[in-house]
């Protein structure tokens, strides 16, 4: 994610953000300015958001960061939030790439072909967990469970978002994170039904209705050690991901690099797969063959390791060979569905 704040300084630069997007951009390169005088005794990684990330969250604890203004610490969280949600969805864009499909994202298109299928079946169906927070997997995996609500079951299609998403809200009164997701046939992924987009969607929560304010900033957990915070909020989402593992004999990734910074999910993998299920395959699909795939060697347990695959795919070729296997999977056996 070396060139995300690139892209959020670009948006901000050319006005493709409204002005109150573009203030808390500029703000958050202001802070990460501010840190100039750090840099003689220190090395923190400022062109990774990820980094940028947990710097923030330790600067706000401290309340220190840089030469930066007790009001501007206070809300840098906020403003890097904003700076993540406007940079993300305005980097997906959606196109219709046949006539009887809807608007989907171009490495996207082969993951909905085999969940429209995956939807006519019976029995067990594979778990998708993601730190996303753009709404291109929701719109590919149409109806799946979020498990905001729900518990979870290896017989759904299920779409576990560990880091939240654009398009979920947490009511300041009564405390509910719902999702506001709306699947787009004919039209654009650009817009929910209140005809803006997710990021600055204002929406009623649904059980406080007109009793409440209106839900205004998307649930976003940001990748860093400090998620706890956040814990209220996801806490059944991570619980159903923690289940999912717990069942897995296979377990596929695609799309994520195990950043270093990012420690939660070394632990809510060697938390999660302990119980009785044998894995039997876990598959990292990444252009960077060596460097992940050495990350996620070093995850695995002894047992395990002989069982591990690398494969220098992007995402929608992955999602292609794995359509396949599951096709061949489904001839063989019936057995717990992967999680990818």
């Amino acid at each position: 994610m070396t060139t995300f704040l690139d892209k959020a300084h670009s948006l901000a630069a050319s006005g493709q953000v409204s002005q109150d997007e573009a203030k808390s951009i500029r703000a958050v390169f202001k802070a990460l300015h501010s840190l100039d005088p750090v840099f003689a005794k220190a090395s923190i990684d400022s062109r990774n958001v990820e980094a940028l990330f947990s710097a923030v969250s330790m600067g706000t604890l401290l309340e220190r960061f840089g030469s930066a203004s007790p009001a501007e610490i206070s809300t840098l969280e906020a403003d890097l939030n904003t700076l993540v949600a406007a940079t993300v969805e305005a980097s997906m864009p959606m196109r219709r790439h046949q006539a009887d499909e809807p608007w989907l994202h171009v490495g996207y298109v082969e993951l909905w072909r085999w969940a429209t299928s995956l939807r006519t079946e019976s029995g067990p169906k594979p778990t998708f967990i993601t730190f996303n927070y753009d709404v291109a997997l929701d719109q590919a995996l149409v109806g799946a469970s979020s498990c905001l609500d729900t518990a979870w079951s290896p017989n759904n299609l299920n779409l576990l978002k560990l880091h939240g998403s654009l398009a979920w809200r947490s009511c300041g009164e009564c405390g509910l994170t719902f999702d506001t997701f709306e699947p787009q046939g004919d039209q654009p992924l650009q817009s929910n039904r209140r005809n803006t987009s997710y990021r600055s969607a204002q929406v009623e929560c649904p059980h406080c209705k007109d009793r409440a304010e209106l839900c205004k900033k998307p649930v976003i957990v940001p990748p860093t050690w400090n998620k706890l915070a956040h814990h209220a909020q996801l806490a059944n989402v991570w619980r159903a991901a923690s289940d999912a593992l717990r069942a897995a004999q296979q377990i596929i990734v695609s799309g994520y690099s195990l950043p270093p910074s990012d420690e939660f999910f070394t632990y809510l993998y060697a938390l999660g797969v302990e119980g009785d299920a044998r894995l039997t395959r876990f598959t990292v699909y990444d252009p960077d063959t060596e460097g992940v795939a050495n990350r996620f060697r070093e995850l695995l347990g002894e047992a395990v390791r002989d069982r591990f695959d690398a494969h220098g795919s992007q995402f929608h070729k992955a999602m292609e060979r794995e359509r396949q296997h599951w096709r061949s999977r489904k001839v063989l056996d019936d057995g717990p569905a992967p999680i990818y």
